[in-house]
């Protein structure tokens, strides 16, 4: 493993799994909302088309050989955990109803709040990186500066959300506050 052959294998399967974080992620929350509706039969469903797809990239990977095993196998799932995860959502939704807020506006908000946050993050990384923690403590004063960066980044990101006028910001810190609030009440005040 630590030849260049080696890193390549870490290095496609890596690349391979990426979108499936993001679509075993949506998938498990869908599955979870629709067994708090009584729903077992969408994630059942969704299961056996993430088994199905997995099952026939593997049996294709079993065919080729080297870097390509890894990425096909990386390919595989992922793509079984996306597709799976836009089944469960799509039955998901099929329940609800139609709200009247457009998906471009709070996804506007999150870009430009997550962009603001990697200022303080990036920097971090960059000074961490240079060498300047090194020598006795350095370890400590290193932890201390990522914990900083990530405070000061999510304080900038939740503030921002806030200022912007985001629902969930605002439930947020009225939890943090002790108020429970309503979502529908704070949805109407926010737009």
């Amino acid at each position: 493993m630590l030849t260049d052959g080696g890193a390549l294998l870490v290095a496609s399967g890596l690349v391979a799994l990426a979108p499936g974080v993001v679509g075993e992620t949506a998938f498990l929350v869908a599955t979870y909302s629709c067994y708090a509706r009584g729903d077992t039969r969408s994630p059942l469903r969704a299961m056996y088309v993430k088994a199905g797809i997995c099952l026939t990239v593997l049996v294709g990977a079993a065919f080729s050989d080297g870097p390509a095993v890894v990425a096909l196998a990386g390919i595989g799932v992922s793509a079984g955990a996306v597709v799976a995860a836009v089944c469960c959502v799509r039955a998901l939704l099929r329940g609800l109803p139609r709200s009247g807020e457009a998906l471009g506006v709070p996804a506007l908000r999150t870009v430009v709040a997550a962009v603001v946050m990697a200022v303080p993050l990036g920097l971090a990384v960059h000074l961490m990186s240079g060498g300047l923690f090194a020598g006795p403590g350095g370890r400590f004063v290193a932890l201390a500066g990522a914990v900083t960066a990530c405070v000061v980044g999510g304080t900038s990101y939740v503030g921002l959300q806030w200022l912007l006028r985001a629902p969930e910001a605002t439930w947020l810190l009225g939890a943090l506050r002790g108020r429970r609030l309503d979502p529908l009440q704070v949805e109407r005040a926010g737009s």
